[in-house]
């Protein structure tokens, strides 16, 4: 074993490097060998000084880049346009070492134009424009730094201007081109072609940040414009109008709200009639909220809609074992509603018995729980809606006539929507940005020819019907800015017809689909009237009268 293979020996030097440590083998070298190998030697060594001195000016770059990156946060949060690309370019003046720095923006034609430009006030005319325009074709950066980095573009410019640095980056976001951002200077700077790539990151982040500022401001703009609508549409509606909830703007609804305003401090009964769908429970709410109880409750009831025995117990409430099924104490709603407003919808269709007992309720102030003997006194303000005529009930012999004056202090008729096309416009606008928004959508604009439609439909089902056709209409839309006629989706059938013909046509088309109703209660029922009746809603006596009527009108034909 020699002594360079013994454990822990120190390697060999190779040959070459003794022939140049000993003098006896350098004299012993030949001249040639010994000029080959120093000049490969100085070779070698001033490739690693290259490199060295490459990745010193890399580091320098980087080092550069990580500083300007912990002050990019100021770029987000800028909320000035022109504040932000005053940023931009001092950021990039410092990364590339060069003189001037200009923004040009892309406008919607294509056409380039100067936005903003460092040293501030100076506007750069003087620019190599062969490369702004070659970085815009090509979409990439393009460089001019110094002789060596040329290779065979138009100079003639550069060369004039006597530039040593020019640098022309675009701004792109999400493939958006925004515009270019401009650099040169009189000297070379302290950037060179490898570092190119880092100028085209900050370009990126740059144009993100100008991006995600021009959309925000964008949305600003767009809410100063619905609000800048909406200021107008109140404008036109007018704020004396407004009661509530409901949305006024013919004349015969504003001398609604004008009745509404001078009885919502009272606490008197208030009669509510209007046709189904007139928005009878919105105007009772709005009675409520703009008095002086709006803190307290607020409890509505449907009267067509509940049987008979159900529905006392649930005016009336009861006791624990009061009858079958009664398994715990019930608050009737007239204690619910104590200090604030009882709403008895529909009290047209509430059965003759039930009426005796809320006459003695609303005269003596008090009443018992069922399978109770002691007395309650609530305090309340009752509002009674038909969509019947409650006078026509009374000569009927539906209604008791002393249970009628009993209510009819304050009275107020709720137009049909049919008599108050004014309306339709700002209902349609309310409804549209209301279901918009439910459905995560901008609202579309109602165009003329579609408000003309739909302010000739008669209506029927009046406002409810109105808010339920947009509904449809925004469900099934195909998107765009503009609801046009084709887009709405108005209900089919005889009803839906435009309201040209006369009163004495819409009244006998009604009565027409009245008795196909009540003839097909008849047959699901087998012919039985009081079934019949219950299946409606209505009372035998109602429907034996209604088929009377039907048969007087088919013996006049």
């Amino acid at each position: 074993m020699s002594d360079s293979e013994k454990p822990g020996a120190l390697p060999r030097r190779p040959d070459s490097l003794k022939n140049l440590s000993s003098p006896k083998s350098a004299a012993a070298a030949s001249p040639a060998t010994e000029s080959f190998e120093t000049a490969s030697l100085k070779s070698r060594l001033t490739r690693a000084e290259e490199e060295l001195a490459t990745l010193s000016g890399l580091r320098d770059s980087y080092g550069r880049l990580v500083d300007l990156l912990s002050e990019f946060g100021d770029l987000l949060l800028e909320d000035d346009a022109a504040g932000q690309i005053r940023r931009v370019l001092e950021l990039s003046l410092r990364l590339v070492g060069a003189d001037r720095a200009a923004f040009f923006r892309l406008d919607p034609k294509g056409s380039l134009r100067q936005a903003q430009s460092l040293p501030s006030g100076q506007k750069l005319e003087s620019i190599s424009r062969s490369l702004v325009r070659d970085a815009l074709m090509e979409r990439k950066s393009r460089y001019y730094l110094g002789e060596d980095s040329w290779s065979g573009l138009e100079r003639e410019s550069i060369l004039y201007l006597e530039l040593g640095t020019v640098v022309v980056t675009p701004l792109l976001a999400e493939d958006r081109l925004l515009g270019v951002l401009y650099l040169d200077g009189k000297g070379v700077g302290h950037f060179g072609s490898r570092e190119l790539p880092l100028l085209e990151s900050f370009a990126r982040l740059a144009a993100s940040a100008m991006l995600r500022l021009d959309e925000l401001q964008q949305a600003r703009k767009e809410g100063r414009r619905l609000e800048s609508e909406n200021r107008e549409l109140r404008e036109t509606l007018g704020e004396d109008t407004r009661f509530g909830r409901m949305i006024a703007s013919s004349p015969a609804m504003k001398r609604v709200v004008f009745q509404l305003r001078r009885m919502a401090a009272l606490r008197s009964t208030v009669i509510l009639e209007g046709e189904t769908g007139t928005g009878k429970e919105v105007i009772a709410r709005a009675l409520h909220v703009e008095g002086p109880w709006q803190d307290k409750p607020f409890v509505a009831i449907n009267c067509g809609a509940i049987p008979e025995n159900l529905l006392e117990s649930e005016l009336f409430g009861h006791a624990r074992g009061a009858f079958t099924g009664a398994d715990r104490d019930r608050v009737g709603l007239f204690e619910q509603a104590d200090g604030g407003t009882l709403l008895l919808d529909e009290i047209g269709d509430m059965p003759l018995s039930l009426q005796v007992k809320l006459l003695r309720v609303l005269e003596e102030g008090e009443f018992r729980r069922l399978g109770e003997s002691r007395l309650r006194k609530p305090v309340f303000r009752l509002i009674a809606a038909s969509h019947r005529n409650l006078e026509k009930r009374v000569i009927e012999g539906e209604f008791r006539e002393d249970l009628y004056y009993r209510l009819n202090v304050l009275s107020v008729r709720i137009p049909p929507l049919r008599e108050r096309p004014d309306d339709i416009l700002a209902l349609s606008l309310h409804f549209l940005e209301r279901q918009s928004a439910e459905q995560g959508r901008p609202a579309p604009r109602l165009e003329a020819s579609s408000l003309k439609l739909l302010q000739s439909q008669p209506w029927p089902g009046n406002v409810r019907q109105l808010e339920k056709c947009i509904e449809r209409s925004l469900a099934l839309y195909a998107g765009g800015d503009v609801l046009a006629p084709g887009d709405l989706l108005l209900d089919e059938g005889p009803l839906s017809r435009p309201a040209n013909s006369g009163t004495g046509d819409l009244r006998s088309r009604l009565q027409e689909l009245e008795f196909r109703i009540i003839q097909e209660a008849l047959d699901q029922c087998g012919g039985q009237v009081s079934s019949a009746a219950r299946t409606l809603g209505i009372s035998r006596q109602t429907l034996h009268e209604k088929l009377r009527k039907q048969k007087k009108r088919d013996e006049s034909l």
